[in-house]
């Protein structure tokens, strides 16, 4: 059983039980000397002519294509540079040219040297699943458990396709 940013509920492709824990707000993560990081919040059109910096889509296809979704959802497009190495500190933030990435918040609030910035934007929230085996009833207990306990503290969507559990 493991934590995954993916954009469906139910079975996957790849035969694995899916199921949505939590949505978090996705952040912009920028160098702290990047000229926009001392500001208190950041909407896209303030990042207009900036490189965005993400991870290889080979490495997460899904997720890059949900965090790419989201980003272009609100008509903004940005040159894209990708690591050529797996790791959030591979996206060179810090570099003298700059450029940004967008990270859940809970992932970004984890990182160094770097400001997270709320946006004024409304993007679609990043979904945090569970993923498990679908003959693990161990692991549909916890989910349930899970999404219990995290009900009180998120907004859920509700319970949808097969092997739903809470």
């Amino acid at each position: 059983m493991l934590p995954a940013y993916t954009p469906w509920n139910g079975i996957g492709p790849d035969g694995f039980q899916r199921q949505v824990l939590r949505r978090e707000p996705y952040v912009v993560v920028l160098g702290e000397q990047h000229p926009l990081s001392r500001r208190d919040q950041i909407s896209l059109a303030d990042l207009r002519g900036e490189t965005f910096r993400f991870i290889a889509r080979e490495l997460a296809p899904t997720y890059y294509d949900a965090v790419l979704a989201a980003l272009h959802s609100t008509g903004e497009t940005f040159r894209l540079w990708e690591s050529p190495t797996p790791g959030l500190r591979s996206l060179r933030l810090r570099d003298p040219e700059g450029g940004f990435t967008l990270l859940p918040e809970p992932v970004a609030a984890r990182l160094a040297d770097v400001r997270c910035l709320p946006l004024t934007d409304a993007l679609p929230a990043c979904e945090v699943h569970a993923v498990w085996r679908p003959s693990s009833a161990v692991a549909r207990v916890f989910v349930a458990t899970a999404r219990t306990a995290l009900s009180q503290h998120r907004q859920l969507p509700p319970d949808r396709g097969p092997g739903a559990v809470g």
